[in-house]
């Protein structure tokens, strides 16, 4: 979600394809233009004032197989293929210069120039506004394995976070406007490579790393994001007994508290009824809008919900076609 919310990219399955739209609130749906004969495409990230945009398009579905492309042109032209070898981009900065994905080292483009921040594989899942500041996971020079979160400062170098005792993974999920603030995320795996448990955290380097309380101990947090200002938190939330549906709660830093997506919404007068199992995926700078998919009278759709001020709560579906769910990789 660009911005402050101005416009949203949701992905729909239909006809063996991805196409992915782009939405605007009172407007309607067109289409990210495609490349060539490739299959479909996928926006998984844009600039605050959605003129850039990045993702990965598709090049066949069994397997599944991807390459990277990045649309500088907006609306107005075909993508620009990555370089070989970068699987999908997934960040961009909000002034558009700078972009940054899955590669075969832990790399930035800046307006498609690639700089290497570190050998080794990894991913560069946040940028700050201006591109200076990258964040996200890899494997450290000391060889500990893919899963070591860290924070890339332009003039300042790389910084692989400490391990999170108790967990054997930590993945940047997000970061701040200003780049002064990282939200990450923890994992614990098991014996098979299975997920048991994970934990919230910031980051900064001044305060070091703060641990997020989960909202209940029943639930624990798969995919986190944070607003510009750090204001606000926002993560999807599944039972840790590994059954029953996925909820999103928001966490607000002054107050320090968890608030479920649906209460905050019914805070302004924005009735959810008929609407189950928000899972929120997009979130403005301001922390106004909100993006995701939720089923709505039984059937899973993608949704846009706005406050305050003028409420609103729109389904955005399209005839034909499937709402495709967060296209993010959880942690491996």
């Amino acid at each position: 979600m660009p911005g402050n919310g101005g416009s949203v990219f949701a992905t729909f399955y239909g006809g063996g394809t991805f196409t992915t739209y782009r939405w605007w609130p009172g407007g309607g749906f067109v289409p990210v233009p495609a490349h060539g004969a490739y299959l479909g495409t996928r926006v998984t990230a844009s600039s605050a004032d959605g003129s850039r945009f990045v993702g990965d398009i598709m090049q066949h579905m069994s397997p599944v197989a991807t390459v990277a492309a990045v649309w500088r042109q907006g609306m107005g032209g075909a993508p620009e293929l990555a370089a070989p070898g970068v699987w999908s981009l997934n960040a961009i900065s909000r002034d558009g210069s700078t972009w940054g994905g899955v590669d075969t080292a832990i790399a930035i483009y800046r307006e498609g120039v690639r700089t290497v921040l570190a050998q080794g594989s990894g991913e560069v899942r946040a940028l700050s506004a201006d591109g200076s500041v990258a964040a996200g996971y890899g494997e450290p020079p000391t060889g500990s394995g893919l899963g070591s979160a860290f924070v890339w400062r332009e003039g300042v170098g790389m910084t692989f976070l400490a391990p999170v005792p108790g967990f054997t993974a930590d993945y940047v999920y997000g970061l701040t406007a200003a780049g002064g603030a990282a939200l990450g995320i923890s994992v614990l795996r098991n014996a098979a490579g299975q997920v048991v448990d994970t934990g919230l955290w910031t980051w900064s380097s001044a305060g070091g790393r703060v641990r997020l309380e989960d909202p209940r101990p029943d639930l624990r947090p798969v995919w986190p994001q944070i607003t510009g200002d750090g204001s606000v938190v926002s993560s999807i939330f599944t039972p840790r007994s590994g059954s029953g549906a996925s909820e999103s709660h928001l966490h607000f830093t002054a107050a320090r508290e968890w608030v479920r997506f649906e209460d905050h919404l019914g805070r302004f007068g924005l009735s959810t009824e008929g609407w189950q199992g928000f899972r929120v995926s997009g979130i403005s700078d301001d922390g106004l809008a909100f993006t995701g998919t939720a089923y709505y009278q039984g059937v899973y759709q993608h949704f846009y919900a706005r406050v305050p001020g003028a409420v609103t709560m729109a389904t955005l579906a399209l005839a034909g076609l499937a709402a495709w769910g967060s296209r993010r990789r959880r942690p491996r």
